[in-house]
């Protein structure tokens, strides 16, 4: 997750960085890469669990929890692509059933607040909160 409003100053060095850096071309994830290259010792990397690639669950048992991710990055099969089947089943290897379960969560909380709340009214809500 990068969140980000530079400077007029931060951003015209950031360009003339971008179009004279011969690294450029190296780059694996450009987007990415750069960004890392750019900002070398001047920023502060979150956990995994504000990136939590969905995969870790498997691969990384000994360090992944389920109640600590923050952001689950669906990476392989995406749960709006690949549902939970009867049997539990989804995903990676059959092995996603509960991070896309949590998907299905998610969108069932939304139908629950669709139902309950008129589209006008939820508007009108929005605008007066300022969301």
């Amino acid at each position: 997750m990068f969140l980000f409003r530079p400077s007029k100053t931060l951003w015209q060095s950031m360009m003339a960085e971008f179009e004279t850096t011969p690294l450029l071309s190296s780059f694996k994830f450009p987007d990415q890469d750069f960004l890392a290259h750019f900002f070398a010792g001047k920023r502060k990397a979150l956990g995994w669990q504000y990136n939590a690639l969905k995969t870790m669950k498997h691969w990384h048992p000994n360090i992944w929890r389920d109640g600590q991710v923050v952001c689950l990055h669906y990476v392989v099969d995406k749960p709006r692509v690949k549902r939970v089947g009867e049997d539990g089943i989804a995903g990676y290897k059959g092995r996603d059933g509960i991070t896309h379960s949590w998907w299905d969560a998610l969108l069932t909380l939304g139908s629950k607040m669709q139902s309950r709340i008129a589209i006008t009214e939820w508007r009108s809500f929005l605008q007066s909160e300022k969301v």
